[in-house]
């Protein structure tokens, strides 16, 4: 017990330097003694970030023949979701898709796909869809590298918000929304929320990109992942939007009381000269429904490994349109009292989200329009000065 707890008085004093915790993406449970030692580091006034997957999507699954997957929850957060409850707010096991989403590359395709260019991957086939006429004849085609909207992949903000004022939308991956626990002191502020077209999901869901790889006509094929997406099958009359990241602010009480705590422990916290803390009154915690708010994506060509901002959507305009690396930094210093700086991120120009319909089908329309157009307008300019300048000659 000795040994025990003069290890946690060590834990302890190892974040006194430390202003804020930001625990991302975690894989393994935590234990008991972990999450005293957090407790603790909340209840002396330290500053945390939860960014959290409480579902495994198993997307990249998909890159083994398979016809589809299943996404499972992660019961090993069990305990940590109890005490983030407890502080005011948990992360329910589910995902949402979202009207307005991101692109994604299929994991089937074996290929890589980056600047605007499909480059094969030599070690691997690509998936095709395939067609059988009456006589056993097989016929097919490839599969398009690159599914438009992809539902799961949420573009989302919150509005009249200083903290997403004039960013880009924040991109999350399978978001699972937040429940609030409206019994615990702490105030609760959302910070990110879903659209009002959105759809949720059970943990355990089927994961795929295509119901049917066999297809009767190539011209009807089904547009992939059109099954997500969240105005089929769904109404909102309300406008209701889902809260998918929120701050608590003010009082945190403690998720280890004193009097749960074996007797023996806390004579041995008292002789390590460890101080228990039972709340804490002015502190500040952020908890977001997706462990991937600050993932790199990474792409795997001939050359290795290459990995790509986060903000920047690689697929369509390489342009840096999200807003996460932005977002986090104005949390951040909201949660740590700089939020004068907010107001100077906000001041900033961003790209804004392309139309991905106009660019899949109406390509060649709008080059035909901005190359035309402007060149009928200088002939029609043109004819206009030369005949005005031929009547005044004339006169």
């Amino acid at each position: 017990m000795d040994k025990e707890t003069n290890t946690i008085k060590e834990d302890i004093d190892a974040l006194d330097e430390t202003d804020l915790l930001f625990i991302a993406k975690p894989f393994k449970s935590f234990s008991n003694k972990e999450l005293f030692i957090i407790d603790q580091f909340i209840m002396r006034g330290g500053r945390t970030i939860w960014a959290l997957d409480m579902i495994n999507p198993h997307e990249d699954s998909l890159f083994f023949p398979i016809p589809y997957t299943k996404s499972t929850p992660q019961n090993q957060f069990d305990n940590l979701e109890k005490m983030l409850y407890r502080y005011g707010a948990g992360i329910k096991k589910n995902f949402i898709t979202n009207s307005i989403c991101a692109s994604q590359v299929r994991f089937d395709i074996r290929q890589t796909f980056y600047e605007g260019k499909v480059r094969p991957n030599p070690y691997f086939m690509n998936y095709y869809y395939y067609s059988q006429d009456i006589n056993g004849h097989i016929d097919s085609i490839p599969v398009n590298p690159v599914i438009k909207k992809w539902y799961p992949f949420a573009c989302v903000t919150k509005e009249n918000s200083v903290l997403t004022h004039n960013l880009g939308r924040v991109k999350l991956n399978f978001p699972s929304t937040i429940n609030e626990n409206l019994g615990a002191p702490s105030k609760k502020t959302i910070i990110l929320e879903t659209d009002a077209s959105y759809k949720e999901f059970p943990a355990i869901t089927r994961i795929y990109y295509d119901k049917n790889k066999v297809v009767p006509n190539f011209e009807k094929l089904e547009v992939p992942g059109h099954f997500f997406d969240p105005r089929l099958g769904k109404e909102n009359p309300t406008n209701y939007k889902a809260p998918l990241a929120v701050l608590l602010e003010g009082t945190f009480k403690s998720n280890f009381p004193l009097n749960t705590l074996d007797a023996k422990f806390v004579e041995g916290m008292k002789s390590a000269g460890i101080k228990y803390h039972g709340e804490h009154t002015d502190n500040a915690m952020a908890i977001i429904g997706d462990g991937d708010i600050i993932k790199d994506e990474y792409i795997v060509d001939a050359n290795g490994q290459k990995f790509i901002n986060i903000d920047k959507d690689y697929i369509f305009s390489n342009e840096l349109i999200y807003g996460n690396t932005k977002f986090i930094h104005n949390l951040i210093d909201q949660m740590t009292g700089n939020d004068h700086l907010i107001p100077l991120r906000s001041r900033m120009d961003i790209p804004r989200f392309l139309d991905r319909d106009a660019i899949f089908y109406d390509r060649g329309k709008w080059q035909a329009i901005n190359l035309i157009i402007p060149s009928i307008i200088v002939i029609l300019f043109g004819g206009l000065q030369f005949f005005f300048r031929k009547r005044r000659a004339t006169n």
